[in-house]
């Protein structure tokens, strides 16, 4: 039988329901008598601990005395002193290798102010005659493995006068765990049906929020239900927004700041940071509506998303933005396809031409006239053809075989020694690149047609046009320039190759083209992993249908490689080596693309539509696997890819 109240009695007599756990708990435990007068709502011990600290958490009570799990002080009239033996032998080895932490508490009784209060700060803890245990007003005071022996332990509490209530004192096990784990509790994707619930009731709340107002005023203005995207904490776009579930105010603030900033005691912890009303963890709230709406904006408008502080909702939750906004995001968009606005020359060494044939200097010279550049600058497009001319006239014969000189000679031809390092990886192509997920195809033209790096791989592929090539003369380059591949540019070095290899001509799997590209990078198999999330993430915005194949594969291809990556499995396999091949798969992909995910965005579905039935056609071991997929309502996926081919290693469409 489920223990109740923390004195471990089952009688439900003179008892009260928690309105958290909803179990009953004595009112006498919590030093209520019967002519007192009782709360509507109360928590109890276990559930205010919790709450006030839930990266701390709880295991089990600590037996005092070896009788009674928590003890009621009374209020003291004079210096008041109390000692108290426990043992921990059982939980020894644990509390040492630190996996559990022992924590005393000591809290008001009777509807404390905050979630957890000590009675003063004159209540003294010592361990063994030695140890004196530190506190926080508002969090445990934690005992040190190290202060506690094997057998019987002794407390002593001394308590001050100036305590004016009664208190309970305990001590208990936690076990820290992270933010991560809190987020990922708070957005547990296996709650769909209660979470459809929740976004059909914030719906409603929302639209009678804005009936509400139009029944104020019939000429209503938009301002009047504006909904806040900025965090008031950070200032920054809101991501997960959170409100607790009694705050009567729409605005939110973001998951993320809110536990972080909560996470030592302070005055004001678990304070919603709006309307200054107590929101502990379990009283967390996504709006899922806001959340729909954040990632419309994001989807529209990704280049002015960032700017955007508040929306206003018509009656139907459709958003509206300042046309302010809407003419910027005209603006950049000309400045993105405006190839006069980045970089567009390139400098040709005055020492190259001095070495040079009359030919060459010609060749440069009628170039620069023709493109009206003066001195030795180029554009970039002058820069690929003239390049391409000394392929054709064999100037590079004696280079072609040795990427290292390769390399050397195109640094000393266009003086790279002597340029910022970051217009040769241009910072520009990255801020925009990720303003603008749904300019994929016009960015990746950008990177490799106006950038220096991505001119090198323009030279390169003249010789060496396979990826794992062009891969090792990139990392060449960096050497030589003093630049760090694994570490700053490796992110746009999978870019940069990322963009070369998109050709419609081109018969490969980009996903291997990517492992490749990590491989070549030294990037580690964490990092690989995390990069193949992050990637395929930042890329989710961006879909087109099967009809489009070769960017499709840019989009897809990403994941692809990771459910293909027999490593991955290998170091999976170790991990849970219950499971076989089969079922390691299937749980792989239901962890990238979850019902939940599925449900945000959609257009998801076909990419899972596609590795299932590329699956289905590699080996026979997943001839059913659709069947694990039944939730899904996949539809007929044989039939949707039934044009699609197999030439020896990868399929194409």
């Amino acid at each position: 039988m489920q223990k109740q109240c923390y004195c471990e009695q089952h009688n439900i007599l003179d008892s009260f329901i928690c309105y958290v756990c909803h179990k009953n708990h004595h009112w006498q435990c919590y030093d209520y008598q019967i002519t007192d007068k009782q709360p509507q709502q109360l928590r109890c011990l276990q559930c205010s601990l919790t709450a006030n600290n839930p990266l701390m958490q709880f295991e089990t009570f600590i037996k005092l005395n070896n009788k009674f799990n928590v003890a009621i002080i009374k209020k003291p009239t004079q210096l008041l002193e109390k000692v108290f033996s426990f043992e921990v032998n059982q939980y020894y080895e644990e509390l040492k290798k630190k996996s559990i932490i022992l924590a005393i508490f000591c809290t008001k009784t009777k509807e404390p102010k905050k979630l957890y209060e000590w009675p003063s700060k004159n209540v003294y803890v010592e361990l063994n005659n030695q140890h004196h245990i530190a506190y926080h007003l508002n969090d445990y005071g934690y005992i040190p493995s190290t202060c506690l022996q094997w057998g019987v332990n002794t407390l002593k509490v001394k308590i001050g006068e100036d305590v004016e209530c009664n208190s309970l004192l305990g001590i208990v096990l936690v076990k820290s765990i992270k933010i991560s784990e809190l987020k990922s509790k708070l957005l547990d994707v296996g709650r769909e049906k209660i979470i459809d619930s929740i976004i059909t009731q914030q719906k409603q709340q929302y639209q009678d929020k804005i009936k509400s107002l139009s029944l104020i005023d019939d000429t209503l203005q938009d301002t009047l239900f504006s909904v806040k995207l900025i965090d008031g904490i950070t200032m920054q776009q809101l991501e997960i927004p959170v409100r607790g579930k009694q705050c009567q105010h729409f605005d939110c603030f973001e998951l993320n700041a809110y536990l972080t900033i909560n996470e030592k005691p302070n005055e004001n912890r678990w304070k919603c940071p709006i309307c200054n009303q107590l929101v502990p963890y379990d009283q967390l709230q996504v709006d899922y509506v806001l959340v729909d709406i954040l990632h419309e904006i994001k989807c529209d408008h990704p280049k002015i998303f960032h700017k955007l502080q508040r929306v206003q909702l018509n009656q139907y939750l459709e958003y509206k933005i300042d046309e302010k906004y809407i003419e910027e995001e005209v603006q950049i968009k000309r400045y993105l396809m405006n190839t006069q606005a980045l970089s567009q020359t390139v400098k040709i060494n005055n020492v190259i031409l001095e070495k040079a044939a009359d030919s060459v200097v010609k060749f440069i010279q009628e170039f620069q006239r023709k493109d009206n550049y003066s001195s030795s600058l180029i554009t970039f497009k002058s820069a690929r053809k003239l390049l391409q001319k000394f392929h054709k006239k064999e100037l590079f014969k004696n280079l072609e075989n040795n990427q290292i000189q390769l390399s050397k000679f195109f640094i000393d031809m266009f003086d790279l020694s002597n340029y910022y390092k970051t217009f040769i990886f241009e910072e520009q192509i990255e801020l925009q690149y990720y303003e603008s997920l749904q300019d994929f195809e016009l960015i990746c033209k950008t990177i490799y047609q106006q950038t220096v790096s991505g001119l090198f791989i323009y030279f390169i592929k003249l010789f060496h046009p396979t990826v794992q090539r062009m891969t090792q003369s990139m990392a060449i380059l960096c050497t030589q320039l003093n630049v760090k591949p694994a570490l700053i540019h490796s992110k746009k070095m999978l870019e940069l190759i990322l963009a070369t290899t998109y050709d419609k001509q081109q018969k490969t799997s980009l996903g291997y083209n990517f492992k490749q590209i990590c491989c070549m990078s030294k990037m580690k198999r964490d990092e690989y992993y995390n990069n193949v999330l992050y990637l395929s993430q930042m890329l989710s915005f961006v879909f087109y249908n099967t009809e489009t194949s070769s960017f499709f594969i840019v989009r897809n291809c990403i994941n692809l490689s990771n459910i293909f990556d027999l490593f991955y499995f290998q170091d999976k396999g170790k991990e849970d080596n219950q499971m076989d091949d089969y079922q390691l798969t299937i749980k792989l992909i239901k962890e990238v693309y979850s019902l939940k995910i599925i449900k945000e965005n959609p257009n998801i579905l076909d990419i899972l539509r596609l590795i299932l039935y590329l699956l289905n056609k590699r080996d026979r071991k997943f001839e059913n696997i659709l069947d694990s997929f039944k939730e899904y309502n996949l539809g007929d996926v044989k039939n949707k890819f039934k044009n699609m081919e197999f030439n020896g290693e990868y399929y194409y469409l």
